[in-house]
């Protein structure tokens, strides 16, 4: 099982866009947003080097093994995140 972490910002009309995709898709994911968990996403900033949101982490329970997903590095528009999300966690 795979468990798809979302970094996002409330009004970011990126984050809403992608949460609607993945909410029709029923698609379960975590959503941590960057001012309430400041800490953790100041960590995910430094590992990535990345300060970007939407920033997708997903995590194969099973074997440990992860994906990150950024903008502009790994996608270039919310589609495209999509498509590689449901691609990863349906291989």
């Amino acid at each position: 099982m795979d468990k798809v972490i979302l970094y996002s910002m409330v009004g970011c009309p990126y984050c809403v866009e992608l949460k609607e995709l993945l909410d029709d898709s029923g698609i379960t994911y975590t959503d941590r947003d960057v001012k309430v968990h400041e800490e953790e996403w100041e960590l995910v900033m430094k590992e990535t080097k990345n300060e970007f949101i939407p920033t997708v982490i997903i995590i194969n329970e099973e074997t440990g093994e992860g994906k990150v997903l950024l903008p502009d590095v790994h996608f270039d528009d919310i589609p495209d995140c999509f498509t590689q999300i449901v691609e990863y966690i349906t291989r």
